[in-house]
């Protein structure tokens, strides 16, 4: 795969293969992966308490808030909660799985689409669009790493840090423009991060620019 590529690439599974090829092993942002998953395609899940707490437990989980206990507690409930709804349970099972870069590839062939019997379907042309621009928001460009200036970490006191941090707990985009803005004043000057942050996006957790700012990896 080329630069090219991956930057015009829908399909998941081939950038996920490379991103393992290249190393990229961060069971964090592949776990945060399936959580931006389940909330872009499976609101449903958000409506019920218990689903709705299996798939912030995950996160806390990647984020070692949550230890596996709460994780496995928090599965049991939400799968009784969807039982016999395979591709919600698939789901489920997902985004707790202890594998979550072999689950970040399996499940939109399970739950974007009806279950039909044991076959899986692709996912449809808008999806697999969606699925690529997740996958660039959550693991940026493999081909131009970006480094961190330790200056903007302590411009004005840390407000850019605080200014990430706030945009990481609250799951609230809308302020990333704002961010770049004050990014640029700090000194800023790479194309990558200040375009990414102005970008549509979708931005989820686990987003690279933000993940670099408040030091997560």
């Amino acid at each position: 795969m080329t630069e090219a590529d991956w930057l015009a690439c829908h399909d998941h599974s081939a950038m996920i293969t490379f991103l393992k090829g290249q190393g990229v092993d961060s069971y964090r942002k592949y776990r945060l992966l399936l959580v931006a998953y389940c909330r872009t395609f499976l609101p449903e899940l958000l409506v019920d308490e218990q689903t709705r707490h299996v798939i912030e437990v995950a996160e806390g989980y990647a984020d070692e808030s949550v230890d596996k206990t709460e994780l496995a507690r928090a599965k049991r409930l939400a799968l009784k909660t969807v039982e016999k709804r395979l591709r919600l349970e698939f789901a489920v099972r997902s985004v707790t799985h202890g594998l979550p870069m072999r689950e970040a590839i399996d499940f939109p062939y399970f739950c974007l689409r009806p279950w039909r019997g044991s076959n899986y379907n692709r996912p449809t042309p808008s999806q697999r669009r969606m699925l690529g621009q997740l996958i660039r928001d959550i693991f940026g460009n493999p081909f131009r790493p970006v480094g961190l200036d330790p200056a903007w970490l302590t411009w004005h006191d840390g407000l850019l840090v605080f200014m990430a941090r706030q945009i990481y707990d609250s799951r609230d985009f809308a302020d990333m423009p704002v961010l770049a803005d004050a990014l640029e004043e700090a000194g800023c000057t790479d194309s990558s991060i200040l375009g990414h942050l102005r970008g549509p996006g979708p931005h989820v957790r686990g987003c690279w620019v933000i993940d670099l700012l408040i030091g997560k990896e």
